[in-house]
């Protein structure tokens, strides 16, 4: 009788440990610098890791459990069963494999509390597993072409089936301290054993892995500027001769992401690995997500969607006795799957930090920064708390995972770039030429008085005259004011040229009005600071209230962005809107109408010459405060994250992670049936796109007053419904007055 894996239907423990064996080997081509950060051994400890990891299946009760007869299998775990069988492994990995196996479900606080009270050693359904003593080692290499129960008589060390001596084992480990080098070795084992057990259950066992020939529209592109006397820019040519790290400084419009792209090739060519491009916004990455999967093939580009990322992590962990079943009711799981481990990823920061605070399989998401090549584009946008944690996050993955940084903005402060690059130890610096940099002269500042809410009529001359019109304000509530006085006065035929765009839709409504914008069907904007950088748009005119300046360049960048129509006016208000007081510092907002005074008496023309300058005026350095925050939180978070061990984790969940950062997503009670509907189905992409980011400061507000309700779904799925309107052309109708001060 074959020992089974799963059921419904039925997969023997060989058919699985050869499911897992073909996802080894595409990890294996992968990421080929893991056996650089441990040594040339690692995929041999991962073989044994998947043959060993589920041995405890063999158990005749669990059995029993699979096949539907009555057994008394009574929740134990087959993973302490198997645990024996990895302890007689005679390897130098002997102990991480142990571990590995042992942890691969469940974390060692859990294990601690569900081992049974009875000792393991005088169960007698073992007694078939511990016969005919032949070494495990004698089989690996004909595994999957062997039965499963001639690997059954190996031999297990029955002290480790004893539970005061399985308790002591992971006690010993759970109080341990080790230098992070040293817990490496176990965490990247631990990670690939999780990635292939969850990849290859759900039977997906190709993953893809970035060729040179997936860049060939970079060459194909260099070949169409030829044609017309043209080249790539010279800070590009640069940057694909460069190996290992950089920073480019380039303006708006000068094919940043091109330059990225370039370097990710040289780094690809010199060693496998997968590519992060990093934004701050979640608008931002579905943004580029979509222009990355236009040049690159199918299933090469994904994005991280954290809900879905976490109820599939929960999913193996929780519901491993049915798990084929579950794998039938859930549609496209190997496409999810597809998705997850693409290797090139669209992310915001967070979705990488979450790893170094140590949340639940924080190893699995360790593995994918072996040899990677992480891009940070518009890292200005991030404040002093995030730049400590990105700080922490370079110098991690520089020094124990072999990745490559490539940092890119247009506006980034002298003393901010002091900073990074600190961390990123040798690396090459990549600028605009002068030629260029004088070349893009292309935007004229205007300062108005007064709000940009009481002018609205100076931007309703200015569309009906057909001029392509952007307008950005600080917040939603503005936003959506100005739209809706717009579709007002203007002439019904030409307001439904109109589109709004902010961080107050969902994932869905936001996608449909990108749309519009990408089909060139929008002639005005209106539209808050994911427009900063978010669409590659180019309008002939800005009008924006008073924004910190390195916002407001990032704004001009999306005016004349093509350098084809002179030099185009960009109107600033320099009075702040009353809720603007929430979203940007009074202090910067004077600072930034200053030197653009000065600018407007020479000319009001922005030289790209002056622009750091222009930035370093207004940010010379952050305030005793700031700085204090920032030394605060690089301090803890190192000592931290060089503490982690597998299998170990920080008892903050996701969802509470994500609390402390911008875009906490709440579900609108007018979508809840709706998603309920996709939850049943199984759908869980299009569920998650139902879903509204919300500021912490707002989800702290509401969660005082009423306005939101955790909702516990099937008990396991629990979110946030908000009773805050919600219309998918204006988006969430939330009102920022009422936020208490005590919550910014």
């Amino acid at each position: 009788m074959y020992i089974l894996a799963k059921s419904d239907p039925a997969i023997t423990l060989q058919e699985h440990n050869g499911d897992l064996l073909k996802v080894q080997e595409s990890l294996q081509g992968q990421f080929p610098a893991l056996e650089k950060l441990t040594d040339s051994t690692f995929h041999t400890a991962l073989k044994k890791a998947i043959l060993y990891h589920d041995i405890g299946k063999s158990h005749a009760d669990f059995q029993k459990l699979l096949r539907g007869k009555k057994n008394g299998w009574d929740n134990k775990r087959h993973e302490i069963f198997s645990f024996a069988f990895a302890m007689a492994d005679e390897s130098d990995w002997k102990n991480e494999i142990a571990m590995a196996v042992l942890g691969h479900h469940k974390d060692v606080k859990t294990l601690l509390e569900r081992i049974p009270d009875s000792e393991l050693e005088d169960d007698p359904e073992l007694a078939g597993l511990l016969t005919n003593r032949r070494t495990w080692q004698d089989e690996i290499n004909l595994l999957p072409l062997i039965e499963i129960e001639k690997a059954l008589s190996a031999t297990a060390d029955k002290k480790y089936l004893e539970r005061k001596q399985i308790r002591k084992y992971l006690q010993d480990y759970f109080h341990s301290s080790h230098p992070f080098e040293k817990s490496l070795r176990q965490i990247l084992l631990s990670g690939a054993l999780k990635i292939c057990d969850h990849v290859g259950s759900a039977r997906n066992f190709n993953l893809s892995k970035l060729e040179q020939s997936d860049f060939v529209f970079l060459e194909q592109k260099r070949e169409q500027l030829k044609e017309k006397n043209q080249d790539f820019y010279e800070h590009q040519v640069n940057a694909s001769k460069i190996i290992g790290n950089a920073i480019l400084i380039a303006p708006t419009g000068s094919g940043k992401t091109e330059t990225a792209l370039l370097w990710a090739q040289k780094q690809v060519n010199q060693v496998p690995g997968h590519v992060f491009f990093v934004l701050p916004f979640t608008a931002s990455i579905n943004a580029m997500h979509g222009r990355l999967q236009k040049s690159f093939n199918d299933g090469q580009v994904g994005m991280i969607h954290g809900k879905l990322t976490d109820f599939l992590n929960r999913f193996f962990s929780e519901r491993n006795y049915d798990l084929n079943k579950r794998v039938e009711e859930i549609k496209d799981l190997s496409y999810y799957y597809k998705n997850i481990h693409t290797p090139i990823k669209v992310v915001t920061p967070f979705q990488l930090l979450k790893h170094i605070f140590g949340l639940k399989d924080f190893e699995k998401g360790m593995v994918e920064w072996v040899g990677a090549k992480f891009i940070f584009d518009e890292i200005h946008a991030y404040d002093p708390e995030v730049i400590a944690q990105i700080q922490v996050f370079i110098e991690i993955v520089g020094k124990y995972f072999s990745a490559q940084v490539f940092i890119m903005t247009a506006t980034l402060p002298t003393f901010l770039r002091t900073l990074l690059c600190g961390q990123l130890g040798s690396y090459s610096e990549v600028k605009a030429s002068k030629e260029l940099l004088d070349s893009f002269d292309r935007h004229r500042v205007n300062l108005l008085q007064g709000k940009l809410t009481d002018n609205i009529e100076m931007m309703t001359s200015t569309i009906v005259a057909g001029t392509k019109t952007l307008i950005v304000l600080n917040t939603v509530a503005d936003a959506q004011q100005v739209y809706q006085q717009l579709l007002k006065d203007l002439p019904e035929e030409i307001s439904e040229t109109g589109v709004l765009l902010h961080g107050g839709f969902n994932g869905r409504d936001r996608a449909r009005h990108e749309k519009k914008v990408i089909e060139g069907k929008a002639l005005f904007i209106v539209g808050t600071q994911s427009i900063e950088v978010s669409l590659d748009i180019d309008y002939d005119v800005i009008f924006t209230a008073p924004a910190p300046l390195d916002a407001l360049l990032q704004r001009f960048g999306r005016v004349n962005r093509n350098r084809q129509k002179g030099i185009s006016d960009c109107y600033v208000f320099r009075e702040a809107g009353e809720r603007d007081k929430y979203i940007y510092s009074e202090e910067i907002i004077d600072g930034t109408l200053s030197t653009l005074k000065i600018l407007e008496k020479d000319n009001g023309i922005i030289s790209e010459r002056r622009t750091q300058e222009m930035i370093d005026s207004v940010y010379p350095k952050w305030s005793s405060e700031q700085e204090a925050k920032y030394k605060q939180i690089y301090n803890l978070l190192k000592g931290s994250a060089e503490a982690l061990k597998a299998h170990v984790y920080d008892s903050h969940t996701e969802e509470e992670f994500y609390k402390q950062f911008d875009g906490i997503p709440v579900l609108p009670v007018i979508l809840q049936d709706e998603y309920l509907g996709y939850l049943q189905e199984k759908d869980l992409l299009n569920a998650a796109t139902l879903f509204v980011s919300i500021r912490k400061n707002v989800f702290a507000w509401w969660s005082q007053t009423n306005k939101l309700v955790k909702v516990n779904y099937n008990n396991y799925e629990s979110y946030y419904v908000t009773h805050v309107k919600y219309d998918p052309e204006l988006g969430l109708l939330k009102d920022e007055t009422e936020i208490s001060d005590q919550f910014l």
